[in-house]
Formats: structure tokens, C-alpha cells, sequence
């Protein structure tokens, strides 16, 4: 029985990044094909273990495991054992610029310890329709992202517990630099520093981002209520969520809603 799920979204010119295709592939074999890829792909292994080939390279995957290929290269199975994986096919200049800001490329396509992420990937998949796959699929590339940015401060203790307590109490609107401060008995100012120094991008932005990517999934998953999404997302004020929401998305809340809608 084929266990497969694939759903195909026809994108528009004026989409910031633009989604091709999310897809759950049970049958790995289904990979292979004699054409190149048109678009670049993000692979994430939800089950299982095996090797991939892309351009002839092969790699080792397991659970966990998060693969990118681009346009031009081919991509085909060599052998897996009861290995599972989802992928999204995506383009768009904000989806270049993404690329290279996390210096994703041919040289540095494999990252691993990604397993936390994979709730979400397949709950979004599951839950998307025709009419919002483009921005489930979208919420995933951003919310993997960060991990990843995440995962790579691992070698620092101190920025691993600040991310730590982020992930766990990023809706608790009294979360800031000071609080962290004192729960980890360092000054505000050298956690700031340390912080931007190792993440490349300041606390607040990254927690603004952080919690805004949130607010994004909670709106993509059925929750229509701005004021609620405000307060499980970390903000106590509604009308600075929405602010802040139109500023890092480019449209506010009650549009973002519209556009699922329509």
C-alpha cells in the first residue's frame, strides 16, 4: 500500500518565498530520476536510516538528518533501511538570500540533530490544504532555520542555556536579557554582547522572531483569535503584537488571516 502525501501549491511572482511542493516520500526510490532538479529542496528524515547520492556524493542519513540540494543536480536513492523522509521543493529571491545567510550551500548541505523539529514538519503537512500549504511549508523552512542557527552555538554553554531557555519560555512575556541575567548570574550587558557576537543578530530579534515565527504557526494551524495568538505567543499587548507581526511579516495579522482565507 502507497503511503504517500503530496500536495502541489502553483505559486505566485509576488510570493517572497515561493513553495513548489511539500511532500511525505515513504518510498525512497521515488527520489531517483534521470532530471535534474528545477527547484532547491530541503529534505528532513522523519524514519529510518540509509544513503542518498546528489551529484554522484553519497550520504549517510539517519533520523534527524536535514539535506539540501539545489537546481541542477541530481539526486538519487542508494539504499535505506524502512527510511522515511519529507521534503519541500521552494525558490524565490527571499529563499536565496535565507540560503546564503546561513551559509547553506553545496559545501555545507547536511545538518543533523534535527529531530525536534519533526512534530512540527509532519503536523504541518497533515494539516495543510490546498489553500495554505504555501504557508505551512513556509513556517517550516523558518522554523527549521532557527534551529539550525541554534544547533551551531552549541560549543558555547553559555549561548546554548540563553537558546535553551528561549525555546522552553519564549511566551512568557516577561522573558528578557535581564531576566536570563539573573537566572544564569552573568550581566545583561556581556549575555547581549555574547549573544549578538555568537548568533550573528541581537536578543530581541531573535526572540521578536522567535516568537512571531510562533504566532505564524498558530495562525497557519486554525487559531483565528489575534488576541490569543498575542498572549501564547508572548506578547501582552495585542496591539503591539500587531505591530511587530506587520513589521517582521509585512502584512498584519487580521491580513495574514485574509490571505489564508481567500
Amino acid at each position: 500500500m502507497n503511503s504517500n502525501i503530496c500536495k502541489f501549491y502553483t505559486p505566485s511572482l509576488s510570493d517572497s518565498i515561493l513553495i513548489h511542493c511539500f511532500v511525505l516520500e515513504s518510498n525512497l526510490e521515488n527520489l531517483s530520476s534521470s532530471n535534474p532538479l528545477k527547484k532547491n529542496r530541503m529534505l528532513l528524515i522523519i524514519q529510518g536510516d540509509g544513503t542518498l547520492s546528489i551529484n554522484q556524493k553519497n550520504f549517510d542519513f539517519r533520523t534527524g538528518d536535514l539535506i539540501f540540494a539545489f537546481p541542477d543536480e541530481q539526486l538519487s536513492h542508494i539504499q535505506s533501511n524502512n527510511a522515511s523522509l519529507i521534503y519541500i521543493d521552494f525558490s524565490g529571491n527571499r529563499a536565496e538570500s535565507l540560503l546564503h545567510r546561513f551559509d547553506i550551500c553545496k559545501s555545507n548541505r547536511f545538518f543533523d540533530n534535527l529531530g525536534g523539529t519533526i512534530p512540527l514538519w509532519k503536523e504541518s503537512l497533515f494539516r495543510a490544504s490546498s489553500e495554505n500549504v504555501d504557508l505551512a511549508a513556509e513556517s517550516v523552512i523558518l522554523h527549521t532555520l532557527s534551529c539550525m542557527r541554534a544547533e551551531k552555538t552549541t560549543n558555547n554553554d553559555t549561548v546554548s542555556a540563553i537558546l535553551k531557555i528561549i525555546e522552553n519560555d519564549f511566551n512568557d512575556h516577561n522573558l528578557s536579557i535581564v531576566s536570563i541575567g539573573k537566572e544564569l548570574s552573568y550581566h545583561p550587558k556581556y549575555l547581549s554582547s555574547l549573544f549578538k557576537k555568537e548568533m550573528g543578530v541581537s536578543f530581541s530579534e531573535y526572540l521578536r522572531n522567535k516568537r512571531i515565527n510562533y504566532a505564524r504557526l498558530l495562525f497557519d494551524h486554525g487559531i483565528d483569535s489575534i488576541k490569543n495568538v498575542a498572549l501564547l505567543s508572548g506578547f501582552n499587548d495585542p496591539l503591539y503584537f500587531s505591530s511587530t507581526f506587520k513589521k517582521v511579516i509585512g502584512v498584519s495579522p487580521k491580513q495574514y488571516l485574509q490571505r489564508q482565507e481567500s
